[in-house]
């Protein structure tokens, strides 16, 4: 009989967090039976996510797995779309060009952002 796997996260205790009542001790252990000692190699595969790579911009869109990012936003696909740039309001007296510009504006800005075509 097999039992399922129950995963833990692993966290440094701080003086915010103390352990209380329900916080259960554990052994871990390695896959092959040895007990984790929590050393060894911490680097990653090659062609693995990395801070540096992070920071260097080499973690792409291409290169992370499929549906783990949103796509982008299209007239049949929801998805991530830009903050458009700030829109001024009008006053309540504005005149019809005011009106005119100020819709132009709001258009203009809206496809520079991505979520108007």
């Amino acid at each position: 009989m097999s039992f399922p796997v129950q995963n833990l996260i692993v966290q440094k205790r701080t003086a915010k967090r103390k352990a209380g009542p329900l916080d259960a001790p554990v052994a871990l252990y390695n896959p092959d039976g040895t007990p984790f000692t929590g050393s060894g190699s911490t680097s990653l595969a090659d062609g693995a996510v990395t801070g540096a790579k992070i920071a260097a911009k080499a973690v792409t869109r291409d290169k992370i797995a499929d549906g783990v990012l949103p796509a982008a936003a299209s007239t049949s696909t929801a998805g991530l779309v830009k903050k458009s740039a700030a829109v001024s309001t009008l006053a309540s007296n504005a005149t019809l060009e005011q009106v005119v510009a100020a819709y132009n504006d709001l258009v203009a800005k809206g496809k520079a952002a991505g979520f108007l075509s």
